[in-house]
């Protein structure tokens, strides 16, 4: 396991989040259960289910 604390302080900066969208996935997935296609649907970024500061925007078509 050694070698894997190395790996892990190494490349942790790199997968800490980077939007409110990534932190939300990182601390809320891992709690959600059993990943059912209903689950993961209430993570997509449009869904209504996220916070709203990590949904994406809807564009009018023009």
């Amino acid at each position: 396991m050694e070698g894997f604390g190395s790996w892990a302080k190494e490349q942790l900066p790199r997968a800490l989040p980077k939007s409110k969208l990534d932190e939300t996935l990182l601390t809320e997935l891992p709690n959600a259960g059993e990943l059912t296609d209903e689950v993961l649907d209430g993570f997509l970024p449009w869904s209504a289910s996220i916070p709203e500061d990590c949904r994406l925007k809807r564009q009018n078509k023009k």
